[in-house]
């Protein structure tokens, strides 16, 4: 396992891409135990994901969604081709063995509906009374449509605020496309300028330093973001999700309960929402799909033409008007 974690970071994988393997992958290492992992058969896989698709309905009260399911597939199928590339794949008896892992389906995962917020959602949130660090986090994500771990991993020297010429450059990302430059839109700026005023006094700021940053002079981390978009969405009264297990303890939740056992998802909204209401919003404004698709870090307009390009029914109504006006006879 630490030679395939060596592995993915030595081919560019974000960080937080390599803890996803390791997580899924942590249990299958207790379920193989001392056995050779070039003994293992298809059938051995299978049985796995039985045993795993058992204990994760004992744990968290129901089945795993497809896309979890996905996931751990995955994993175990990037982690199988390591292995047979780096010629690891060997059976107790000493032969190279054939890779398991390629005969295992995935179940199918249809793309879940567009997501972004609707205006009203969009302005709530956005007016929403809430603590400066919350605010920096839910702003940032909704004018720039950057995934949580490249706000995580953003420095101030990486801000160009010359007059008219505004942008931030992404260094860290989860792919070679999602390296890129973004125009600040002149809706963040305000509170973007209010934000490094409010390091400076309560840090000393270098270039280096994380544009989201700890007391300490550390950057938040991935979780803090998440739940800080869902604290924020679920005070103004967006989509916040109920509570089913009654308990009166805010941080202590059944298993089950769609709140999660420490209480914080309390809101459909999440970090994703609002990169994507960032890139639809965008299009639903005219901006070309190849345009939106490299300002998202996309690396290639498939992505976001399936994910983003979701438009809000007046303005197919009005495109679809402009064009049948245009060519339609003057009527008498």
């Amino acid at each position: 396992m630490a030679s395939f974690d060596g592995h993915l970071r030595r081919r560019g994988r974000a960080g937080s891409t390599c803890r996803q393997y390791g997580y899924a992958l942590r249990g299958f290492e207790e379920w193989v135990g001392l056995r050779d992992i070039g003994d293992l058969t298809p059938a051995d896989l299978e049985l796995f994901l039985t045993d795993w698709e058992a204990d994760f309905q004992l744990r968290r009260g129901s089945r795993p969604r497809p896309a979890t399911t996905r996931g751990l597939i995955g994993a175990l199928r990037v982690f199988f081709s390591y292995l047979e590339h780096a010629e690891l794949l060997i059976g107790s008896d000493g032969l190279p063995k054939r890779n398991p892992a390629r005969t295992i389906d995935a179940p199918a995962c249809p793309q879940r509906p567009n997501d972004f917020l609707r205006p009203t959602e969009d302005r709530a949130l956005l007016n929403a009374e809430c603590p400066h660090h919350q605010r920096i986090i839910v702003w940032l994500l909704r004018y720039t449509g950057v995934r949580a771990a490249e706000a995580h991993a953003v420095k101030v020297a990486d801000f160009d605020l010359t007059p008219d010429a505004e942008s931030m450059t992404i260094r860290v990302s989860k792919t070679a496309a999602g390296t890129r430059t973004i125009p600040l839109l002149p809706q963040l700026l305000p509170v973007l300028h209010e934000h490094l005023e409010y390091l400076r006094q309560m840090i000393p700021v270098t270039p280096e330093t994380p544009l989201l940053a700890t007391r300490y002079g550390t950057p938040v981390t991935t979780n803090c973001i998440w739940r800080a978009v869902k604290r924020v969405a679920f005070e103004a009264g967006v989509r916040p999700i109920a509570c089913v297990c009654e308990t009166t303890r805010q941080d202590r939740h059944a298993t089950g309960c769609p709140r999660s056992a420490s209480g914080e998802n309390r809101s459909a909204v999440s970090p994703h929402t609002l990169r994507r209401t960032f890139g639809s919003d965008l299009i639903n404004r005219g901006l070309r799909l190849e345009t939106v698709s490299k300002l998202l870090g996309h690396s290639s307009t498939t992505i976001t033409e399936r994910a983003h390009a979701q438009l809000l029914a007046p303005t197919i109504r009005t495109e679809l008007l402009r064009v049948f006006l245009a060519e339609s006879p003057t009527r008498p």
